[in-house]
C-alpha cells in the first residue's frame, strides 16, 4: 500500500500522506486550518517486503494531537515492539486536528494535480476504517496473510471503504468507486469526502 510521494505536502491537495518505500513507512497528517502536522517514520523489514513478495501493512491513528498516536504494523505485528526499531515521531506547527477534505484520494500515485508519478509494484486490498484498530483487531484483519471478505466481517472490524484493486477500483463497502489513471493498478477515487474517525 502507499503513495509514491517523496515530497509529501502539496498544499490544498492532500491532508494525509502515506508511503512505503526506501525501507520505511512514512505517515504525515496535516492540519491545514491551524498549520501543523504529525509525522511518523518507521523502518520495515525488507526480508518481509520487496520484489516478488507480498506483504501486509496497517497504520492506525488515535485521533489525538500527538504523533505518539500513530502506529505501524507489518504482517499483523507492531514494528516498534517486534524489532525494537524506535520510530521517528514529530509534531510541527500548531496541529489541533486532522483536516477533512473533499479532495480526491490517490492510491498508488503522487497526489499532484497531474497524478503522473506512480508507485512501482502491485497494490491489493486498500482499506480505510473510521476508527483506530486495536492490536488484536490488526491481527484479526491480517488473518495469517489471507485476505478477508470485508463485506462479511463483524461490524467492529468492518471498514468504511474497501478497494480490492483487482483490475478495477470499485469500493465494495461505500460505493466510492475510483477511476483508473496511468496504469491498470493506479486508482483515484473522486469525490472522496475524507476520513473523520471522531
Amino acid at each position: 500500500l502507499g503513495n509514491a510521494c517523496p515530497e509529501p505536502h502539496d498544499p490544498g491537495l492532500n491532508e494525509l500522506f502515506f508511503d512505503i518505500g526506501g525501507g520505511s513507512i512514512r505517515v504525515t497528517l496535516y492540519d491545514t486550518v491551524n498549520g501543523g502536522s504529525l509525522n511518523y517514520e518507521q523502518n520495515v523489514s525488507e526480508s518481509q517486503w520487496g520484489d516478488n513478495y507480498w506483504s501486509h501493512f496497517i497504520v492506525t491513528y488515535d485521533g489525538g494531537q500527538s504523533a505518539d498516536g500513530i502506529r505501524a504494523y507489518q504482517l499483523g505485528v507492531e514494528k516498534e515492539i517486534t524489532d525494537n526499531w524506535i520510530p521517528s515521531r514529530e509534531e510541527t506547527g500548531n496541529f489541533q486536528q486532522f483536516s477533512i477534505s473533499n479532495n480526491a484520494l490517490a492510491i498508488g500515485s503522487k497526489p499532484t494535480s497531474a497524478y503522473n508519478e506512480y508507485q512501482e509494484g502491485i497494490l491489493s486490498n486498500y482499506v480505510i476504517w473510521n476508527k483506530a484498530l486495536s492490536p488484536e483487531e490488526v491481527v484479526e484483519v491480517y488473518n495469517g496473510g489471507q485476505p478477508l471478505d470485508f463485506s462479511a466481517v463483524e461490524d467492529r472490524i468492518k471498514p468504511k471503504h474497501w478497494w480490492k484493486l483487482e483490475n478495477d477500483v470499485k469500493d465494495y463497502i461505500s460505493g466510492k468507486d475510483g477511476t483508473l489513471t496511468g496504469g491498470e493498478f493506479v486508482a483515484i477515487a473522486p469525490h472522496y469526502v475524507g476520513i473523520n474517525p471522531y
